[in-house]
């Protein structure tokens, strides 16, 4: 969301020869936040479920450049089709007469195809390195697994 409110912004300017915070530019800037944070937990939940699928038997064999790619795979195919039908949905209001309104589905439009790329290229690195520097454990539902297993072996 940070990323993209700059180009928001922008094109808030631009279109509206407006250097004041208006209402619809909250409103641009609200409906950009959550899809942007829907986005967010599309691949954050697609990083957790790769880790705590198992591979082999009940133990998960990816390495993190395994898991990185089955999330592009699976929730970079979400977060385009969400962008698209967003777009869509928003370029309807763009054709609209009334000159706020259709300010509003331009900005939009151009927001959300923004937004998306800058999603699909930026937040993976984020999710990389919170893997890599903050949480330096495996998730909790993977080490139930093998504790599980190890439990099995000793009965």
């Amino acid at each position: 969301f940070l990323s993209s409110l700059p180009c928001v912004l922008f094109f808030h300017w631009q279109f509206t020869g407006d250097t004041t915070i208006s209402m619809f530019f909250i409103i641009v800037v609200y409906i950009s936040a959550t899809t942007d944070m829907m986005y967010a937990l599309m691949f954050w939940s697609s990083f957790v479920q790769s880790g705590i699928m198992p591979t082999a038997g009940y133990k998960n064999n990816l390495t993190l450049k395994q898991r990185v790619a089955w999330c592009y795979r699976h929730a970079s195919f979400s977060v385009v089709v969400a962008t698209f039908a967003l777009c869509v949905s928003t370029s309807i209001i763009a054709v609209v007469p009334v000159p706020a309104i259709r300010h509003i589905g331009i900005q939009l439009t151009l927001a959300e195809v923004i937004g998306g790329y800058i999603f699909l290229s930026s937040f993976p690195c984020l999710v990389l390195w919170h893997h890599k520097h903050i949480s330096h454990k495996r998730r909790n539902l993977q080490r139930r697994r093998e504790w599980i297993k190890m439990l099995r072996k000793d009965m």
